[in-house]
């Protein structure tokens, strides 16, 4: 029982120093605020339309079900995730955009990886593989290599499977699936289909007044679940210690 007691004690305060350190450490916000109003483009397929056809009809409404969240985890131990193209009405074929994935929990030391580099146009897949210190990215046609997809394996310390993002490129300059990273502006959207790890990202690469259509670049992405907050951990580790005080006194109450 001492054993027992004690194993307890080190698990629930190791759990909260880790997340308080992690809370402390990171710069980051993993929420976004939303929903953002969408304004489709006359004479190009509405957002709606797309993710429609990726998730099915009566999946959800895309200017309600927008998700917050802006980093993400595998959901599967073998870390794997699989990418599609769905759509490109931006610059179809355009050598200056690109589909990558980023890691880190500091803004100002995250590391990149393209996916789809400029000829991914709709319809183009790859599976990647994430591991704790490796980043593996494969193609079915070899020849897509260096084209199409950015395949080949990166080793580096910052790669983490529960723990990164994506973002899309036009002309070098980024825009993340987090807002904080795009100075507070919303120019990625993400949207989930309810009950599953399958997810859709959108992109719009000039938010303004006449044009926020979202539909410049989007994604789909399967495979990945959402990761709370910082704060949001703490809350739950900070309930499973109090339930494991409770439970304590009840095996041992005081005369």
């Amino acid at each position: 029982m001492a054993v027992r007691n004690a194993i307890s004690r080190f698990t629930c305060a190791s759990l909260l120093a880790f997340c308080a350190s992690a809370a402390s450490a990171q710069a980051l916000d993993y929420d976004n605020t939303r929903p953002v109003s969408i304004i489709d483009t006359a004479g190009q397929p509405s957002l709606q339309s797309i993710v429609d056809g990726e998730f099915g009809s009566g999946w959800g409404d895309v200017s309600t079900a927008q998700s917050t969240k802006g980093v993400f985890r595998t959901a599967t131990t073998s870390g794997v995730g699989f990418e599609t193209v769905l759509a490109q009405y931006g610059a179809v074929g355009a050598s200056n955009y690109r589909f990558g994935i980023w890691f880190g929990s500091d803004s100002s030391n995250l590391l990149h990886r393209d996916l789809f580099l400029g000829g991914a146009e709709t319809g183009y897949s790859l599976p990647i593989k994430i591991s704790a210190g490796k980043l593996q990215v494969f193609a079915d046609d070899i020849a897509n290599c260096g084209t199409v997809i950015q395949c080949g394996t990166l080793n580096n310390a910052l790669v983490d499977p529960k723990h990164f993002g994506f973002y899309f490129e036009k002309n070098g300059e980024r825009r993340y699936t987090l807002d904080q990273l795009n100075a507070g502006q919303a120019s990625v959207l993400s949207f989930q289909m309810p009950s599953t790890s399958n997810w859709v990202l959108a992109y719009e690469d000039g938010v303004s007044t006449e044009s926020a259509d979202f539909n410049d670049y989007v994604v789909s992405v399967t495979s990945v679940v959402a990761v709370p907050e910082p704060s949001e951990w703490l809350m739950m580790v900070a309930g499973l210690a109090m339930m494991t005080g409770i439970a304590k006194r009840r095996r041992n109450p005081r005369v």
